[in-house]
């Protein structure tokens, strides 16, 4: 852990894919797709594609056209999000799936409250059967 980190607390590199300094999307933990996926399948085979061309990305997530969200971990296991209220930007409940991964925390049927300024959101994670289109690290 860095000098800075803590058990509750983590840093680390997220990025969009458009980000025009490939040394980022390269050096990113986490991945996240520049727009939404018109439908699940297509998600997946993102976050597949994703984690096979990017070794040091450990999630790679993707919101869905008709809401939710989608992430894949290194490990071969596909999550779903969903938050309540309006949809937030994707990096959020991405960001809910991270620090829960760090922090070992059980990813299956989480229920989870992240505070954005003055609003308050739940963010569900449930655990997908897993996608042969995702590549295990």
């Amino acid at each position: 852990m860095d000098e800075d980190e803590t058990a509750t607390r983590f840093r680390h590199l997220a990025c969009d894919e458009r980000e025009p300094e490939r040394r980022l999307v390269e050096s990113a933990s986490v991945l996240l797709r520049g727009g939404p996926a018109p439908s699940a399948s297509a998600a997946l085979r993102w976050v597949g594609q994703t984690l096979e061309r990017l070794p040091g990305c450990r999630l790679a997530a993707a919101a869905l056209r008709g809401g939710g969200y989608v992430a894949g971990l290194r490990d071969g296991r596909i999550l779903e999000a969903t938050v309540t209220g309006p949809t937030a930007h994707p990096g959020l409940p991405t960001a809910v799936v991270y620090a829960l991964l760090r922090a070992g925390a059980p990813l299956e049927d989480a229920l989870v409250s992240l505070r954005v300024g003055e609003r308050e959101e739940d963010v569900t994670i449930r655990l997908r059967a897993p996608s042969t289109g995702v590549a295990p690290g």
